[in-house]
Formats: C-alpha cells, sequence, structure tokens
C-alpha cells in the first residue's frame, strides 16, 4: 500500500485532489517501492523513497535523482518523434511519478510476438538516446524492454542512465556497452541477423568488464548485505529491549499490588 504521507501529498499537489486508486506494487527492496496507481482513467507508476532506512537513503536519493534528471534528457530527446518512454509528471524529495506505459515485457517466448521490425525500431531508440549524450547502462534486461499493442518497444527503468554534455572516453565506452548488450539481447530473438562484426563485439571483453564482474559487483553485493544485516541486528536489539522494560514494568506492577 502507499504510505500515508506520501497519498495525501501526492492527491495534494499532484492530482488536484482527485480521487487515487492503488492498483499493485511492482517493486519492493531496501532502496524503496515502485507502485501503480490510476487517477480517472490514466494509470502512473509511483515511486516512493520515504520509508527507506536511513543508511540506504543517500543510495536511494541519488538512483531517484539520477533517474529524474535522465527522464527529463529522454523527453528532450524523443519530442515530436513518436516514441513512448515513462514520462515524468511530478517529482519532490520522497517521490516521483511518472506515466504508465501499456505493454508486456520481453519475454524468450514472445518469439511469435516479437519480429525484426521491433528490434529496427528499439535500435533507433538507443541511436536517439545517444545523439543526446544518454547512455541507458541497463538495456541487456529483457524486462527493460515493453511491447505493446502495436508491437513496438518502449524502453524503461532509468535509475543508473547517465547523461553526458561532452562525448568524452567514458561516454563512448559506455555507449559501446550499450550497444553490445542491445546486440546480445538482439541475438537471443534473432541469431541469424547479428553479423560476424556484431558477433566479435557481444563476445570482447575488456579490463573494466573483468574489474566490474570480479570487484566492483562483489564488493557492491557484500556491502548490502552487512547494511541490511546492521538494519535488521539494530531492529531485532531494539525490540528486544522494549520487551524487557515491558518486562521489567509488570513485574513492579505485580509487586506493588502485592
Amino acid at each position: 500500500m502507499i504510505n500515508a504521507k506520501v497519498y495525501s501529498l501526492l492527491k495534494l499537489f499532484c492530482f488536484n485532489n482527485k480521487k487515487i486508486t492503488y492498483i499493485k506494487t511492482l517493486k519492493k527492496g531496501t532502496l524503496g517501492k515502485v507502485h501503480i496507481i490510476r487517477v480517472g482513467n490514466k494509470k502512473y507508476v509511483l515511486k516512493d523513497i520515504s520509508q527507506v532506512a536511513f543508511l540506504f537513503k543517500p543510495i536511494a536519493k541519488f538512483l531517484k535523482n539520477n533517474e529524474e534528471k535522465s527522464l527529463l534528457k529522454v523527453e528532450e530527446a524523443f519530442r515530436n518523434k513518436n516514441i513512448d518512454f515513462p514520462k515524468l509528471i511530478y517529482r519532490n524529495k520522497l517521490f516521483n511519478v511518472k506515466i504508465y506505459l501499456e505493454g508486456e515485457p520481453l519475454k524468450k517466448n514472445m518469439i511469435n510476438d516479437v519480429t525484426p521490425q521491433y528490434f529496427i525500431r528499439a535500435e533507433k531508440i538507443m541511436n536517439e538516446l545517444h545523439e543526446m549524450g544518454i547512455v541507458h547502462n541497463d538495456n541487456q534486461k529483457k524486462e527493460n524492454w515493453l511491447i505493446n499493442k502495436k508491437g513496438h518497444p518502449c524502453l524503461i527503468d532509468y535509475d543508473i542512465a547517465l547523461s553526458f554534455k561532452k562525448y568524452n572516453q567514458l561516454f563512448k565506452y559506455l555507449k559501446k556497452q550499450d550497444i553490445r548488450h542491445f546486440l546480445k539481447l538482439k541475438s537471443k530473438f534473432f541469431p541469424d541477423l547479428i553479423t560476424n562484426k556484431q558477433k566479435q563485439m557481444i563476445d570482447k571483453r575488456n579490463l573494466l568488464y573483468w574489474i566490474n564482474r570480479h570487484f566492483i559487483k562483489p564488493i557492491y553485493k557484500n556491502f548490502v548485505s552487512i547494511l541490511f544485516f546492521i538494519i535488521t541486528f539494530s531492529k531485532i536489539k531494539n525490540l528486544s529491549s522494549k520487551l524487557r522494560i515491558n518486562t521489567f514494568s509488570l513485574r513492579n506492577e505485580k509487586r506493588k499490588n502485592c
């Protein structure tokens, strides 16, 4: 369900006191919650970080702010180009609201539904982003690509996307990784459409990839696990101390009554 404080702010500032209907929770984790809500005939995606634990708050804020900056740049890139994207309509320190895109996440068993034209349009989306200096950084996940009723692609989840004013070496590297991830995804559906040069690009590994896989990812996973353990332990400790206080007060009351 939606947090009461978030609900009241949402109703007052975002939807002018219109009725808000909670539909379901898409994602729930240490870095916040993602809900689907309905206002009138329209659906929206609500990202809520209001109840994130203190230790995780800086990471959650960074990802939320980064997503918002990226979506504003994406809106500029896709203006008047008939490309669907999760348009940002409201934001504050606790949450943001985006337009909900109707569609099914891409799955491997959708071979009959997905056509080569889908990936031609998807490639156009990637090119438009790169021309505006935006790299998605998470386009290898099938669940981040939707297929709408027309069979067209929609790219979602811009949490770790980055935008660059100058096309420096980091942008060029991340752009190559975006293209590589996209080709890898395409090869799962249409391996015959991948050229030999593209196959070499998919199979290519470099030093940064090795560092990321063997050092950065394990450290990040362990860091999150340790923080989660600390928070859980502190909650249990607080609960046990409260129980002790209650037990002690009950004993004192019994002694007084005796």
